[in-house]
């Protein structure tokens, strides 16, 4: 595999749902993890996508055999409301796409909310 086909992360973020989709190869490019983190910085408009272990707080378990269409998918109100409150202009109706980077030795996908792609606003 490639640098950069390892280094490719992508999460779509749907208003409207409250759902944010993690897509597979970025969770593999990740290293797999078993827990993942959802991190923001409202200060860079940045969210983090970070390995965790299960004692660590608000963690999200990942079920590889549960996954379908190519994406673990989350739904979060409360993390909405809160990208919301980071002033980026988005739709509450659209899906956005943001294209970011992984980080392997880390156990880390960043990604820059202001590159959010709007896919549908229906």
């Amino acid at each position: 595999m490639s640098d950069f086909l390892a280094n490719q992360a992508a999460i779509l973020i749907d208003m409207k749902k409250c759902r944010i989709r993690i897509h597979k190869t970025t969770l593999k490019n990740m290293g797999k993890p078993e827990y993942i983190q959802l991190l923001v910085n409202p200060d860079n408009r940045r969210i983090a996508i970070c390995s965790a272990d299960k004692n660590t707080s608000q963690v999200h378990r990942i079920v590889w055999s549960r996954i379908v269409d190519n994406s673990f998918e989350l739904y979060s109100k409360y993390l909405i409301e809160k990208l919301n409150e980071v002033g980026i202009d988005w739709n509450p109706e659209g899906s956005y796409r943001i294209l970011g980077l992984v980080l392997p030795r880390k156990g880390i996908a960043c990604f820059n909310m202001m590159d959010a792609t709007m896919i549908n606003n229906s």
